[in-house]
């Protein structure tokens, strides 16, 4: 068990489930004026943002006499010089003073003002305007149903939207981001569905299809119901979806996309450093494991000449990829950079060691996977692999490692897989296999 530097119990108040579960129900009960019962609370996701703040990403159920109500709520943990924010002592928030934790009531978000919208059917209409042209949306249009497929507090947040008109139910998906991002956005899924991710493309790879954006920051788009790559570990069809994970890979870094900002090794190790460098505060005992790590990963930075950079996702790994019966969709294209090639191997890489860690992934099973994603991908000749690109991938494959090393030190459930992560980050640096 990793324990917290006192400097950190903020954090450690912050990420306990059972002291949260606590506060969410009397906080709730407070602010909604009736007794609130909660389950199967966790806390899945903490963000670092420097300095000691962080987000916590609380998820539970709310059971009362209409069944159980998934719910998910942000938290902002503050450091002592932040200024606490108005909407705090708010009835759209609470504050936990002594850990100064600030917790918008999903849905309002300070910065996302369109997302407690979709949550008021009188504003369904006006929502649902920008569709008319697209898919023919008429006057009589309304918001139906909203679920949560995803959610950043003050980033980005992704809907399900089901609309009901009188003849015919819609299924959309609904992306909100910040408004300044938005049209961006829009025209890089345009832009990928020209170069090879169209509905009618080679080996049906595509992304989802972009129908509408608005200046307040939502992004229209169609709704993909396919599984996961993820959600298909431990299912046959696992293995023979991570090769075509592998041509989408060669698909999007062979594509000819315009305008797209640079993703250095250099911003890499700068964003990986301060990570560590946090990572080491929060918990001592990792100290010398992540020196150790960082030291071998600055003192091997690979040099990539500004001509063998290509498109890359910059968080390709198995959440970000839906899997039909006859085709696959990439998701999450939002973070589109020219950049090394071998960092998106190397991330999809250190993904599968990291499910096999969480032992949803059998090591024979990771073998074949990884054998066959890197057959696809390098079934291209413009992107074939040699000595140099493999030992490029082995440093991204590291620092992935890393990274996720100090990730999952933050999340509750998953704190024990720091140290092996951080054992396998080095094995790589020494050229060793995983499986």
């Amino acid at each position: 068990m990793l324990k917290t530097s006192p400097a950190y119990s903020h954090l450690a108040s912050a990420t306990n489930e059972a002291e949260m579960q606590s506060i969410f129900q009397t906080q709730l009960t407070r602010l909604w004026g009736r007794p609130v019962a909660i389950e199967n609370f966790h806390i899945p996701r903490v963000i670092p943002r420097g300095e000691g703040k962080f987000l916590v990403q609380y998820r539970f159920s709310i059971v009362d006499e209409h069944g159980s109500q998934p719910r998910i709520f942000f938290g902002r943990l503050l450091s002592p010089a932040d200024m606490i924010p108005a909407y705090a002592k708010e009835s759209n928030a609470f504050f936990v003073s002594d850990i100064r934790l600030v917790v918008p009531i999903f849905p309002f978000d300070p910065k996302l003002k369109m997302l407690v919208q979709f949550f008021d059917s009188a504003s369904g209409p006006r929502l649902l305007q920008p569709l008319a042209g697209a898919i023919g949306l008429n006057g009589t249009a309304q918001l139906a149903k909203v679920e949560v497929l995803g959610y950043r507090l003050e980033r980005r947040g992704t809907l399900s939207v089901s609309v009901q008109e009188r003849t015919r139910t819609v299924s959309l998906v609904a992306k909100l981001v910040r408004p300044e991002k938005a049209a961006g956005l829009f025209e890089e899924l345009q832009a990928l569905e020209k170069n090879g991710f169209g509905a009618t493309s080679d080996k049906n790879i595509r992304v989802p299809h972009p129908l509408a954006v608005t200046p307040e920051g939502i992004l229209w788009l169609e709704a993909v119901f396919d599984l996961s790559l993820h959600d298909l570990i431990g299912t046959e069809p696992y293995v023979s979806a991570c090769r075509s994970a592998g041509f989408v890979l060669q698909r999007l870094q062979s594509a000819k996309l315009p305008n797209l900002p640079t993703f250095s090794v250099e911003e890499a190790q700068a964003q990986l450093k301060t990570l560590a460098l946090e990572t080491t505060q929060i918990y001592p005992v990792l100290c010398e494991s992540i020196e150790d790590v960082w030291q071998q990963l600055e003192s091997n930075a690979p040099a990539v000449a500004e001509k063998k950079t290509v498109p890359v996702h910059r968080d390709f790994y198995d959440k970000q990829l839906l899997v039909g019966a006859n085709r696959i969709t990439l998701l999450d294209t939002d973070t589109l950079s020219f950049g090394d090639p071998a960092s998106d191997v190397g991330n999809f890489l250190a993904h599968l060691i990291l499910r096999s860690n969480q032992h949803l992934l059998p090591e024979k099973t990771l073998a074949q996977a990884k054998k066959d994603f890197l057959e696809a991908y390098n079934s291209n000749t413009s992107l074939v692999m040699g000595k140099e690109f493999e030992k490029r991938i082995k440093w991204w494959e590291a620092a992935t490692l890393l990274r996720l090393a100090c990730l999952y030190s933050l999340r509750p459930r998953w704190r024990k897989l720091a140290l092996p992560l951080l054992e396998q980050s080095e094995k790589t640096l020494r050229g060793e296999d995983y499986a």
